[in-house]
Protein backbone atom coordinates (compact mmCIF):
# COMPACT_ATOMS: atom_id res chain seq x y z
CA UNK A 1 0.00 0.00 0.00
CA UNK A 2 1.63 3.32 -1.02
CA UNK A 3 1.86 5.95 2.42
CA UNK A 4 -0.17 8.40 3.43
CA UNK A 5 2.06 11.21 2.14
CA UNK A 6 2.44 9.67 -1.78
CA UNK A 7 -1.30 9.59 -1.29
CA UNK A 8 -1.75 13.40 -0.56
CA UNK A 9 1.06 13.97 -2.90
CA UNK A 10 -0.60 12.55 -6.12
CA UNK A 11 -4.04 13.65 -5.62
CA UNK A 12 -2.03 17.21 -5.75
CA UNK A 13 -0.77 16.13 -8.95
CA UNK A 14 -3.95 14.88 -10.43
CA UNK A 15 -5.73 18.11 -9.81
CA UNK A 16 -2.73 20.04 -11.40
CA UNK A 17 -2.94 18.13 -14.59
CA UNK A 18 -6.57 17.16 -14.94
CA UNK A 19 -6.76 18.49 -18.36
CA UNK A 20 -4.12 15.92 -20.17
CA UNK A 21 -5.76 13.25 -22.46
CA UNK A 22 -5.56 9.91 -21.31
CA UNK A 23 -3.84 7.38 -23.68
CA UNK A 24 -4.25 3.55 -23.12
CA UNK A 25 -5.69 1.43 -20.44
CA UNK A 26 -3.22 -0.53 -18.66
CA UNK A 27 -0.82 1.28 -15.92
CA UNK A 28 2.41 1.79 -16.51
CA UNK A 29 4.09 -1.49 -15.01
CA UNK A 30 4.53 -4.43 -16.22
CA UNK A 31 2.29 -7.70 -15.48
CA UNK A 32 3.44 -9.87 -12.55
CA UNK A 33 5.68 -13.17 -13.62
CA UNK A 34 4.34 -15.03 -10.21
CA UNK A 35 2.82 -18.21 -10.61
CA UNK A 36 -0.12 -19.27 -8.44
CA UNK A 37 2.04 -21.82 -5.26
CA UNK A 38 -1.67 -22.89 -3.24
CA UNK A 39 0.13 -23.87 -0.48
CA UNK A 40 0.68 -20.09 0.40
CA UNK A 41 -3.00 -19.84 0.75
CA UNK A 42 -3.73 -20.88 4.27
CA UNK A 43 -4.76 -17.61 5.49
CA UNK A 44 -7.02 -17.27 2.18
CA UNK A 45 -9.01 -20.23 2.40
CA UNK A 46 -12.09 -18.71 0.29
CA UNK A 47 -10.87 -16.40 -2.09
CA UNK A 48 -8.93 -18.32 -4.22
CA UNK A 49 -11.21 -21.37 -3.75
CA UNK A 50 -13.74 -22.08 -6.72
CA UNK A 51 -17.06 -21.57 -6.38
CA UNK A 52 -20.29 -23.29 -8.67
CA UNK A 53 -22.62 -19.84 -9.13
CA UNK A 54 -25.95 -21.38 -11.06
CA UNK A 55 -24.58 -23.25 -13.79
CA UNK A 56 -20.98 -22.55 -14.03
CA UNK A 57 -18.24 -23.18 -11.98
CA UNK A 58 -15.45 -20.26 -10.99
CA UNK A 59 -12.11 -20.81 -10.16
CA UNK A 60 -12.12 -17.94 -7.48
CA UNK A 61 -13.98 -15.29 -6.08
CA UNK A 62 -12.62 -12.40 -7.42
CA UNK A 63 -14.45 -10.61 -10.39
CA UNK A 64 -12.73 -7.53 -12.48
CA UNK A 65 -16.22 -5.70 -12.39
CA UNK A 66 -17.96 -4.22 -15.31
CA UNK A 67 -15.19 -1.43 -16.31
CA UNK A 68 -15.69 1.30 -19.57
CA UNK A 69 -12.48 0.12 -21.28
CA UNK A 70 -13.33 2.73 -23.90
CA UNK A 71 -11.62 0.98 -26.76
CA UNK A 72 -14.15 -0.47 -28.85
CA UNK A 73 -14.03 1.14 -32.45
CA UNK A 74 -17.10 3.50 -34.02
CA UNK A 75 -19.04 0.64 -34.75
CA UNK A 76 -18.54 -0.98 -31.14
CA UNK A 77 -16.46 -3.72 -32.21
CA UNK A 78 -14.21 -5.47 -30.07
CA UNK A 79 -10.40 -4.21 -30.85
CA UNK A 80 -7.26 -5.98 -30.53
CA UNK A 81 -6.47 -3.91 -27.68
CA UNK A 82 -9.46 -4.93 -25.86
CA UNK A 83 -8.10 -8.53 -26.42
CA UNK A 84 -4.70 -8.05 -25.32
CA UNK A 85 -6.08 -6.25 -21.81
CA UNK A 86 -8.56 -9.18 -21.51
CA UNK A 87 -5.98 -11.86 -22.06
CA UNK A 88 -3.51 -9.55 -19.66
CA UNK A 89 -6.18 -9.73 -16.78
CA UNK A 90 -7.02 -13.15 -17.01
CA UNK A 91 -3.05 -14.45 -17.16
CA UNK A 92 -3.44 -12.55 -13.54
CA UNK A 93 -5.76 -15.16 -12.43
CA UNK A 94 -8.93 -13.20 -12.47
CA UNK A 95 -11.93 -15.50 -11.85
CA UNK A 96 -14.56 -13.46 -13.66
CA UNK A 97 -14.36 -10.58 -16.19
CA UNK A 98 -17.75 -8.93 -16.40
CA UNK A 99 -16.94 -6.35 -19.40
CA UNK A 100 -17.67 -2.77 -19.67
CA UNK A 101 -21.23 -1.58 -20.16
CA UNK A 102 -22.59 -2.85 -23.73
CA UNK A 103 -25.10 -0.91 -25.79
CA UNK A 104 -27.86 -2.92 -26.81
CA UNK A 105 -29.30 -0.01 -29.36
CA UNK A 106 -27.53 3.01 -30.73
CA UNK A 107 -29.78 5.19 -29.37
CA UNK A 108 -28.48 4.03 -25.68
CA UNK A 109 -24.95 4.41 -26.31
CA UNK A 110 -22.72 5.99 -24.02
CA UNK A 111 -19.50 7.26 -26.22
CA UNK A 112 -18.37 6.18 -29.14
CA UNK A 113 -15.54 3.93 -27.81
CA UNK A 114 -18.66 1.88 -26.17
CA UNK A 115 -18.57 -1.96 -27.03
CA UNK A 116 -21.93 -2.96 -28.55
CA UNK A 117 -24.40 -5.94 -29.31
CA UNK A 118 -27.19 -4.44 -31.34
CA UNK A 119 -26.65 -6.24 -34.20
CA UNK A 120 -25.05 -9.81 -35.87
CA UNK A 121 -22.20 -8.36 -36.55
CA UNK A 122 -20.58 -7.85 -33.24
CA UNK A 123 -20.90 -11.72 -32.17
CA UNK A 124 -17.54 -12.12 -33.95
CA UNK A 125 -16.02 -10.17 -31.03
CA UNK A 126 -17.38 -11.65 -28.18
CA UNK A 127 -15.91 -14.72 -30.06
CA UNK A 128 -12.55 -13.35 -29.93
CA UNK A 129 -12.48 -12.14 -26.32
CA UNK A 130 -14.45 -15.36 -25.08
CA UNK A 131 -11.23 -17.49 -26.50
CA UNK A 132 -8.82 -15.20 -25.10
CA UNK A 133 -9.84 -15.60 -21.33
CA UNK A 134 -11.02 -19.38 -21.48
CA UNK A 135 -7.50 -20.42 -22.48
CA UNK A 136 -6.68 -19.08 -18.92
CA UNK A 137 -10.18 -20.60 -17.40
CA UNK A 138 -11.50 -17.61 -17.29
CA UNK A 139 -15.17 -17.06 -17.21
CA UNK A 140 -16.57 -14.09 -19.36
CA UNK A 141 -19.58 -11.80 -18.66
CA UNK A 142 -21.07 -9.33 -21.05
CA UNK A 143 -22.66 -6.60 -19.43
CA UNK A 144 -25.60 -5.03 -21.14
CA UNK A 145 -26.71 -1.47 -21.25
CA UNK A 146 -28.85 1.63 -22.18
CA UNK A 147 -28.29 4.53 -21.27
CA UNK A 148 -31.40 5.94 -21.75
CA UNK A 149 -31.26 9.52 -20.66
CA UNK A 150 -27.21 9.88 -20.32
CA UNK A 151 -27.19 8.89 -24.25
CA UNK A 152 -24.18 10.79 -26.46
CA UNK A 153 -25.05 14.10 -26.77
CA UNK A 154 -25.24 13.94 -30.82
CA UNK A 155 -28.71 11.63 -29.63
CA UNK A 156 -31.48 14.25 -30.05
CA UNK A 157 -34.38 13.76 -27.63
CA UNK A 158 -32.65 10.74 -26.10
CA UNK A 159 -35.33 8.09 -24.52
CA UNK A 160 -36.55 8.10 -20.88
CA UNK A 161 -39.74 7.20 -18.35
CA UNK A 162 -40.64 10.48 -17.97
CA UNK A 163 -40.29 14.18 -20.50
CA UNK A 164 -39.60 16.31 -17.04
CA UNK A 165 -35.72 15.88 -17.07
CA UNK A 166 -32.78 17.51 -18.57
CA UNK A 167 -31.57 17.41 -22.66
CA UNK A 168 -35.44 17.48 -23.32
CA UNK A 169 -35.76 13.53 -23.44
CA UNK A 170 -38.36 11.45 -25.05
CA UNK A 171 -41.03 9.87 -22.90
CA UNK A 172 -41.01 6.63 -23.71
CA UNK A 173 -44.23 4.67 -25.22
CA UNK A 174 -45.48 1.49 -24.38
CA UNK A 175 -44.13 0.72 -27.96
CA UNK A 176 -40.17 1.86 -26.87
CA UNK A 177 -40.26 0.32 -24.02
CA UNK A 178 -41.59 -2.75 -25.39
CA UNK A 179 -39.13 -2.61 -28.20
CA UNK A 180 -35.83 -1.80 -25.36
CA UNK A 181 -36.83 -4.80 -23.49
CA UNK A 182 -36.45 -7.21 -26.33
CA UNK A 183 -33.45 -5.69 -27.37
CA UNK A 184 -31.85 -6.20 -24.28
CA UNK A 185 -33.00 -10.03 -25.33
CA UNK A 186 -31.93 -9.42 -28.59
CA UNK A 187 -28.02 -8.95 -27.41
CA UNK A 188 -27.96 -11.28 -24.66
CA UNK A 189 -28.91 -13.83 -27.19
CA UNK A 190 -25.90 -12.87 -29.71
CA UNK A 191 -23.25 -12.63 -26.11
CA UNK A 192 -24.46 -16.46 -25.77
CA UNK A 193 -23.59 -17.06 -29.32
CA UNK A 194 -20.35 -15.46 -28.96
CA UNK A 195 -19.75 -17.64 -26.77
CA UNK A 196 -19.91 -15.72 -23.47
CA UNK A 197 -20.52 -17.12 -20.12
CA UNK A 198 -23.34 -14.78 -18.77
CA UNK A 199 -24.57 -11.21 -18.96
CA UNK A 200 -25.24 -8.90 -16.29
CA UNK A 201 -27.95 -6.54 -16.54
CA UNK A 202 -26.79 -2.95 -15.59
CA UNK A 203 -29.72 -1.63 -13.29
CA UNK A 204 -27.26 0.99 -10.99
CA UNK A 205 -25.84 4.08 -11.89
CA UNK A 206 -28.27 6.43 -12.96
CA UNK A 207 -28.80 4.50 -16.82
CA UNK A 208 -32.30 3.71 -18.87
CA UNK A 209 -33.07 0.71 -16.15
CA UNK A 210 -31.82 2.77 -13.04
CA UNK A 211 -33.81 5.39 -14.64
CA UNK A 212 -37.23 3.24 -14.59
CA UNK A 213 -36.77 2.25 -10.89
CA UNK A 214 -35.73 5.66 -9.42
CA UNK A 215 -38.87 7.92 -8.33
CA UNK A 216 -36.15 10.90 -9.40
CA UNK A 217 -36.51 10.24 -13.36
CA UNK A 218 -39.61 8.19 -13.33
CA UNK A 219 -42.94 10.50 -13.43
CA UNK A 220 -45.24 7.89 -14.89
CA UNK A 221 -48.16 6.71 -14.15
CA UNK A 222 -48.64 3.81 -15.28
CA UNK A 223 -47.60 -0.05 -15.59
CA UNK A 224 -44.53 1.07 -15.71
CA UNK A 225 -44.25 3.63 -12.83
CA UNK A 226 -46.38 5.37 -9.89
CA UNK A 227 -45.07 2.72 -6.97
CA UNK A 228 -42.12 1.63 -6.31
CA UNK A 229 -43.73 -1.66 -7.46
CA UNK A 230 -44.30 -0.46 -10.64
CA UNK A 231 -40.95 0.65 -11.23
CA UNK A 232 -39.51 -2.41 -10.88
CA UNK A 233 -41.27 -3.94 -13.85
CA UNK A 234 -39.11 -2.49 -16.35
CA UNK A 235 -36.04 -4.38 -15.07
CA UNK A 236 -38.00 -7.83 -14.43
CA UNK A 237 -39.35 -7.29 -18.38
CA UNK A 238 -35.50 -7.09 -19.43
CA UNK A 239 -34.50 -10.02 -17.17
CA UNK A 240 -37.49 -12.02 -18.42
CA UNK A 241 -36.62 -11.30 -22.13
CA UNK A 242 -33.42 -12.23 -21.39
CA UNK A 243 -34.68 -15.63 -19.89
CA UNK A 244 -36.59 -16.24 -23.08
CA UNK A 245 -33.52 -15.49 -25.22
CA UNK A 246 -30.78 -17.17 -23.89
CA UNK A 247 -32.64 -20.63 -22.09
CA UNK A 248 -33.21 -21.72 -18.71
CA UNK A 249 -29.88 -22.19 -17.78
CA UNK A 250 -27.62 -19.17 -19.13
CA UNK A 251 -26.29 -17.81 -16.24
CA UNK A 252 -27.89 -13.79 -15.80
CA UNK A 253 -26.41 -11.71 -12.83
CA UNK A 254 -27.55 -7.96 -12.17
CA UNK A 255 -25.97 -5.40 -10.91
CA UNK A 256 -28.39 -2.89 -8.79
CA UNK A 257 -27.18 0.15 -6.23
CA UNK A 258 -27.76 -0.81 -2.86
CA UNK A 259 -28.92 2.33 -2.14
CA UNK A 260 -28.87 5.98 -3.81
CA UNK A 261 -27.41 8.81 -1.90
CA UNK A 262 -28.84 11.67 -3.95
CA UNK A 263 -31.70 13.79 -3.46
CA UNK A 264 -35.26 11.88 -4.43
CA UNK A 265 -33.28 9.02 -5.00
CA UNK A 266 -34.21 5.14 -3.96
CA UNK A 267 -33.47 4.10 -0.05
CA UNK A 268 -32.12 1.05 0.88
CA UNK A 269 -35.69 -0.47 1.81
CA UNK A 270 -36.83 -0.05 -2.15
CA UNK A 271 -33.60 -0.52 -3.66
CA UNK A 272 -33.96 -4.10 -1.53
CA UNK A 273 -37.36 -4.58 -2.51
CA UNK A 274 -36.45 -4.41 -6.21
CA UNK A 275 -33.31 -7.27 -5.23
CA UNK A 276 -35.77 -9.31 -4.11
CA UNK A 277 -38.26 -9.27 -6.86
CA UNK A 278 -35.33 -9.93 -9.24
CA UNK A 279 -34.28 -12.79 -7.23
CA UNK A 280 -37.46 -14.34 -6.63
CA UNK A 281 -37.49 -14.08 -10.86
CA UNK A 282 -34.60 -16.01 -10.75
CA UNK A 283 -31.53 -13.91 -11.25
CA UNK A 284 -28.22 -16.24 -10.96
CA UNK A 285 -26.11 -13.79 -8.84
CA UNK A 286 -26.69 -9.80 -8.04
CA UNK A 287 -24.01 -7.37 -7.62
CA UNK A 288 -24.43 -4.46 -5.05
CA UNK A 289 -22.69 -1.33 -5.78
CA UNK A 290 -24.42 2.01 -4.81
CA UNK A 291 -25.23 5.70 -6.54
CA UNK A 292 -24.46 10.08 -5.19
CA UNK A 293 -22.46 11.26 -2.62
CA UNK A 294 -21.82 8.31 -0.57
CA UNK A 295 -19.55 7.41 -3.49
CA UNK A 296 -17.15 10.31 -2.91
CA UNK A 297 -15.44 8.07 -0.42
CA UNK A 298 -13.75 6.58 -3.83
CA UNK A 299 -11.73 10.01 -4.17
CA UNK A 300 -10.12 9.79 -0.75
CA UNK A 301 -7.49 7.08 -1.29
CA UNK A 302 -7.68 5.66 2.56
CA UNK A 303 -8.54 1.96 3.55
CA UNK A 304 -10.44 2.94 6.26
CA UNK A 305 -13.84 3.64 3.97
CA UNK A 306 -13.76 -0.32 2.98
CA UNK A 307 -16.20 -1.27 1.46
CA UNK A 308 -18.44 1.51 0.71
CA UNK A 309 -20.95 -0.38 0.27
CA UNK A 310 -21.13 -3.34 3.29
CA UNK A 311 -24.13 -1.74 4.86
CA UNK A 312 -26.12 -2.54 2.18
CA UNK A 313 -25.27 -5.68 1.23
CA UNK A 314 -25.30 -6.71 5.08
CA UNK A 315 -29.20 -6.23 4.42
CA UNK A 316 -29.44 -7.72 1.58
CA UNK A 317 -27.70 -10.98 2.87
CA UNK A 318 -30.13 -11.01 5.43
CA UNK A 319 -33.13 -10.94 2.70
CA UNK A 320 -32.06 -12.85 -0.07
CA UNK A 321 -30.38 -16.56 -0.66
CA UNK A 322 -29.62 -15.76 -4.24
CA UNK A 323 -24.97 -15.28 -4.46
CA UNK A 324 -24.38 -11.72 -3.62
CA UNK A 325 -21.49 -10.09 -5.25
CA UNK A 326 -20.06 -6.52 -3.60
CA UNK A 327 -17.79 -3.40 -5.16
CA UNK A 328 -16.75 -0.22 -4.15
CA UNK A 329 -13.51 0.37 -2.23
CA UNK A 330 -12.05 -2.83 -1.45
CA UNK A 331 -8.38 -3.02 -1.81
CA UNK A 332 -7.27 -5.34 1.18
CA UNK A 333 -6.90 -9.07 0.87
CA UNK A 334 -7.85 -9.63 4.93
CA UNK A 335 -10.55 -7.56 4.25
CA UNK A 336 -12.04 -9.53 1.02
CA UNK A 337 -11.50 -12.90 3.70
CA UNK A 338 -13.86 -11.14 6.11
CA UNK A 339 -16.63 -10.30 3.41
CA UNK A 340 -16.42 -13.75 2.49
CA UNK A 341 -16.00 -15.24 5.68
CA UNK A 342 -17.93 -13.43 7.90
CA UNK A 343 -20.66 -11.14 5.99
CA UNK A 344 -21.88 -14.20 3.91
CA UNK A 345 -20.83 -12.96 0.60
CA UNK A 346 -20.03 -15.23 -2.18
CA UNK A 347 -17.97 -13.04 -4.59
CA UNK A 348 -15.96 -9.97 -4.71
CA UNK A 349 -15.89 -7.39 -7.38
CA UNK A 350 -13.28 -4.44 -7.91
CA UNK A 351 -12.59 -2.44 -10.98
CA UNK A 352 -10.20 0.55 -10.44
CA UNK A 353 -7.35 -2.23 -8.70
CA UNK A 354 -7.68 -3.90 -11.76
CA UNK A 355 -6.39 -1.25 -13.73
CA UNK A 356 -3.66 -0.29 -12.06
CA UNK A 357 -2.83 -3.81 -11.50
CA UNK A 358 -4.12 -6.72 -14.19
CA UNK A 359 -1.91 -9.64 -11.70
CA UNK A 360 -3.36 -8.81 -8.33
CA UNK A 361 -4.74 -11.84 -8.07
CA UNK A 362 -1.39 -13.44 -8.77
CA UNK A 363 0.21 -11.28 -5.74
CA UNK A 364 -2.40 -11.92 -3.28
CA UNK A 365 -2.02 -15.73 -3.72
CA UNK A 366 1.59 -15.68 -3.83
CA UNK A 367 1.75 -13.23 -0.91
CA UNK A 368 3.90 -10.88 -2.46
CA UNK A 369 1.75 -7.98 -1.48
CA UNK A 370 -1.78 -7.64 0.79
CA UNK A 371 -3.61 -5.09 -0.59
CA UNK A 372 -3.69 -3.06 -4.27
CA UNK A 373 -1.46 -0.28 -4.65
CA UNK A 374 -4.70 1.50 -5.88
CA UNK A 375 -5.05 4.98 -4.27
CA UNK A 376 -8.42 5.42 -5.31
CA UNK A 377 -8.30 8.71 -7.22
CA UNK A 378 -10.26 7.63 -10.50
CA UNK A 379 -8.04 9.70 -12.62
CA UNK A 380 -8.53 6.71 -14.76
CA UNK A 381 -12.06 7.44 -15.58
CA UNK A 382 -11.84 11.05 -16.55
CA UNK A 383 -13.19 10.94 -20.68
CA UNK A 384 -15.82 9.28 -21.92
CA UNK A 385 -14.17 8.66 -25.34
CA UNK A 386 -10.54 7.75 -24.17
CA UNK A 387 -9.20 4.36 -23.05
CA UNK A 388 -8.82 5.07 -19.27
CA UNK A 389 -5.72 3.41 -17.81
CA UNK A 390 -4.10 4.29 -14.30
CA UNK A 391 -2.34 7.13 -13.62
CA UNK A 392 0.07 6.41 -10.67
CA UNK A 393 3.01 6.06 -12.33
Amino acid sequence: MADKYSRRDFLKKVALVGGVGLVGLRCQQEPSLLTPTPNKTDKLSLLFTPIKIGSINLKNRLVRSATAERMADNDGAVTDEMIALYEQLSKGDVGTIITGHTFVRTDGRLGMTMMGLDNDNLIKGITRLSKAVHQFDTKLFVQLNHAGIRAQPDIKNPLAPSAQQRNSPKEMTTDDIEQVVQSFGAAAKRAQEGGADGVQIHAAHGFLINQFLSPRTNKREDDWGGSPEKRVNFLLAVFKSIRKATGTDFPIWAKVNGEEFIQGGRALEECLMAAVKLAESGVNAIEISGLGQKRKTRYEGTSKNEPFYLTQAEQFRAKLKTPLILVGGIRNAEVIEMLLKEKGLDLVSMCRPFIREPDLPLKLQNKSVSESSCVSCSACARNNDVPIKCWQN
